[in-house]
């Protein structure tokens, strides 16, 4: 049997509060399987997993989602817009993933029928799901640079915003959204505002995903059309060639919530470390994929290599190792 076992999030990625949470997180149990694996990268990330699960061949998942819809003779360029709220820090604004927003049918039905309003000659919105639209365009979109708010949670935007041409369509995006009675009615009971778009395509990994039979994620947050809930009792998701997708971590990792991240590593190693240390004998294979900005960490276990544990690796090690990088 194998299995695979996705835990972004897993490695702390601020060094500047590295010592800190070093001294404070204790993980006997995965440490145990670290000692006993080989280490070795792989060049995908977290939004390759996921977004992986949606399409149908293409190098376009704009491209593809728009042939899905039967829009796609209807404009000659297509990108994805996810809503977003941009949060100011200092002199840096940070991007938040559109679940937060909680937007409703409605709510989306409204914001999209203003910008199609706003854009007339220039773009068109097309809802996909509350948290995902597809934008055709009439002009060229070449020479851009394209990230998921999925790979870039927490960060400074200004580092990954795509071509000018773009830059100034959310600009004039977030002025328009400024303006909504739907924000201020939002800002009125509480709930986060929808202050900007954001605008990204990306190049599917063909076949990425196709190893694996069964694909399972805790995360309400993660829809794929390969994607299934977790079953209630983890081991009844250790079926042969599945990928578990376990994302307690990535979000206080994105967002520097130390608390939370230390107490759900806690968990997970108590809880899923153990339970896969109790089954190990009935893998053939074990692998704990870490996904990272720009590739993930294959942490391997194979029947040759399950009683070599004397191997002086373990998780603080591996965060050392990458702060050093």
């Amino acid at each position: 049997m194998k299995l695979s076992i996705a835990l972004p999030g897993l490695l702390w990625n601020d060094s500047d509060d590295s010592e800190y949470i070093s001294k404070q997180i204790t993980t006997p149990k995965l440490d145990q399987l670290i000692r006993r694996s080989s280490i070795s990268y792989i060049p995908y990330t977290f939004s390759d997993i996921v977004y992986s699960s949606y399409t149908t061949g293409t190098n376009s998942l704009a491209r593809d989602m728009a042939k899905q819809l039967g829009h796609s003779s209807l404009y000659p360029n297509f990108l994805l817009a996810e809503p977003t709220f941009l949060r100011a820090d200092r002199d840096r604004l940070l991007i938040c993933e559109s679940e937060l927003l909680q937007l409703n049918d409605e709510e989306v039905s409204s914001i999209i029928s203003s910008l199609n309003t706003h854009f007339s000659d220039i773009l068109k919105f097309f809802p996909i799901n509350s948290n995902l639209w597809l934008v055709g365009l009439n002009q060229e979109i070449q020479d851009n640079r394209f990230y998921p708010i999925l790979d870039i949670i927490g960060k400074n935007i200004d580092d990954y915003l795509p071509g000018t041409k773009l830059t100034k369509i959310l600009n004039e995006i977030q002025m328009l959204l400024f303006n909504l009675d739907l924000n201020k009615l939002r800002k009125n009971e509480g709930l986060i505002q929808i202050n900007s778009l954001w605008l990204w395509d990306k190049e599917i990994k063909v076949g990425m995903l196709d190893n694996y039979s069964n694909i399972f994620t805790n995360s309400g947050c993660i829809n794929g059309a390969k994607i299934e809930s977790l079953p209630k009792s983890l081991d009844n998701a250790f079926i042969d060639n599945s990928l578990i997708i376990i994302d307690n971590l990535y979000y206080p990792c994105c967002y520097g919530d130390s608390y939370s991240y230390i107490h759900n590593l806690s968990v997970i190693d108590t809880q899923v470390m153990s339970l896969l240390l109790e089954n190990l004998s009935k893998f053939d294979s074990l692998e704990i994929l870490v996904p990272g900005t720009n590739n993930t960490l294959l942490i391997t276990l194979n029947k040759n290599a399950k009683y070599k544990f004397w191997k002086n690796i373990t998780l603080k090690q591996l965060m050392k190792e990458q702060h050093a990088c």
